[in-house]
């Protein structure tokens, strides 16, 4: 596995953090992302690239629940 996808596999690992820590299951925050239950649980674990809408939709959750404040998923987000 090369660094660079090893590094978005780990940093999709935080996603599942910040679902579970939001108190969401992975079927309500996959419709808050619009997508599916099978491709939040791809994604969490790092066997799907999510599109350019689902970026989107992540970064406005995480700017709801961080207040503004520049997050570690927030910065993560860039690298996508």
């Amino acid at each position: 596995m090369s660094s660079c996808l090893l590094y978005k596999v780990n940093i999709m690992s935080k996603l599942k953090e910040f679902r579970e820590h939001l108190g969401y299951t992975q079927t309500a925050f996959a419709e808050l992302l619009g997508i599916d239950k099978a491709s939040l649980s791809r994604l969490e674990a790092g066997k799907f690239k999510p599109a350019y809408e689902t970026i989107m939709a992540l970064r406005r959750i995480v700017n709801l629940h961080s207040g503004g404040r520049k997050v570690l998923l927030d910065k993560i987000l860039d690298d996508f």
